[in-house]
């Protein structure tokens, strides 16, 4: 993408101002657009708001700022409280249908297989510094949302009704 500042009735200087100048080389398109398409589902987790979807992508917000999925400060840095972006890397492509909190970590559902992400540290929380996610199930998942019971997760595979 380029941008161009264009002045107008505004701005008549010569050279842009320093907050312009910013805007034009911080700005990013972001996961969720009319182009790239919305999340399907959501949860809070770890003081995060997750969303999975479209495709096979995970995002979780800024800690304890839901409403900000900023990845980095301006100046590329990165720290565990930043927002992030995490691709389900799968030998095929799968959409992801689900996602519940778990104690053992982020429960998702994709089309074609069931995931745990959690950090990759026990002691600490998921972040952009500490993320794993691995792949448990080869079910594959609906558009029906999973319940639990007990320790368990219960959830409808793609083709069928039966409650696995």
């Amino acid at each position: 993408v380029t941008a161009t500042i264009v002045d107008n009735e505004f701005y008549s200087g010569g050279s842009y101002p320093a907050y312009l100048a910013a805007v034009a080389q911080g700005w990013e398109l972001g996961l969720y657009s009319d182009t790239t398409g919305y999340p399907v589902a959501g949860c809070f987790h770890q003081n995060r708001l997750v969303a999975v979807g479209p495709f096979h992508y995970f995002a979780g917000s800024r800690s304890g700022d839901p409403e900000n999925f900023q990845q980095s400060d301006r100046d590329g840095v990165i720290t565990a409280s930043h927002a992030l972006v995490f691709s389900l890397n799968s030998n095929d492509i799968s959409n992801c249908k689900w996602v519940n909190p778990d104690e053992r970590g982020l429960l998702i559902g994709t089309t074609s297989s069931e995931w745990v992400v959690k950090s990759a540290s026990s002691t600490e929380a998921i972040s952009p510094l500490s993320i794993d996610a691995k792949q448990t199930t080869t079910f594959g998942s609906s558009n029906v949302y999973p319940d639990k019971l007990a320790k368990s997760v219960l959830f409808c595979p793609p083709t069928s009704k039966i409650v696995q």
